[in-house]
């Protein structure tokens, strides 16, 4: 019964958070007109913009923020180059800036990247604002890799290849360690093939990532109940409950473990 609950919650998993959902979301997004800013809001914008890149956003990443504070591109390009030239007329370089400018000139997200490498350029540039772009396209293919490997383990596991699921999932983990979604994930396809020591540790790995990750939790305590570990299972759902109230698996899990320790009034 227990391993008919396993594959019932992860499908209410997958509906509750599948792609189904999203042609209602979008619909629902409504469309913002980008801010008229001061240019003291473009600098801060644009020096927060080149903090992020700095550690290590991805060109997704400097669109969505972009996108997200509603900034007119071509607006943002006109302020950058009377930056530029402010920057340029000043008597002391700034290595710091120029690199961090030149990172996101490597990023390619437009025009606003084609200027910010100018000036970087001229503004200081080197041999180490090229290895800070390599180092950036590195991390960058490592994770386009890791979502790759990622999204070919679920669809293994939707078909019921659990042993390709995970070997896709460990190949995503090489490029990114910290995916905590794939950590997650494997330990899901490990349950489903009844290795839930192994699961358990796989979700640990995530809760290291993502403490706040609840569905971890909640599935961490589900296999520690089928190994009959009831009163760890009991922790894990309490967790699951600190971070989300209302999650009523958690709550008729947690009875489970209760009643398998006869303690029948906090069942009820």
């Amino acid at each position: 019964m227990l391993k008919r609950l396993w594959r019932w919650l992860k499908r209410s998993f997958q509906r509750l958070f599948g792609n189904k959902q999203t042609p209602r979301l979008e619909k629902q997004r409504r469309v913002e007109p980008p801010k008229q800013l001061t240019d003291a809001e473009y600098e801060s914008l644009f020096l927060q913009l080149l903090t992020e890149v700095n550690d290590g956003l991805s060109r997704g990443g400097a669109k969505g923020f972009l996108a997200a504070n509603r900034i007119n591109e071509a607006k943002l390009v006109e302020w950058l180059r009377g930056f530029g030239e402010k920057l340029l007329a000043l008597p002391t370089p700034n290595d710091e800036l120029a690199k961090r400018m030149m990172l996101l000139g490597e990023l390619s997200i437009g025009e606003v990247s084609d200027v910010a490498y100018d000036i970087g350029r001229r503004l200081g540039g080197g041999e180490t604002n090229r290895q800070g772009a390599e180092d950036a396209e590195e991390r960058e293919e490592g994770e386009a890799k890791a979502e790759a490997w990622f999204y070919q383990g679920n669809e293994q596991d939707m078909a019921g290849d659990f042993v390709g699921a995970i070997a896709s999932y460990d190949s995503a983990l090489k490029f990114k360690p910290d995916y905590y979604i794939a950590w997650f994930s494997r330990g899901i396809a490990l349950g489903n093939l009844g290795r839930f020591e192994e699961a358990i540790a796989s979700f640990d790995n995530a809760l290291k990532i993502k403490p706040d990750y609840y569905i971890a939790w909640l599935y961490r305590g589900i296999a520690l109940g089928i190994l009959r570990q009831f009163e760890e299972a009991l922790t894990s759902f309490d967790s699951a409950l600190k971070i989300k109230p209302d999650l009523h698996d958690a709550w008729i899990n947690r009875g489970m473990a209760l009643y398998n320790l006869g303690r029948f009034e906090e069942v009820i």
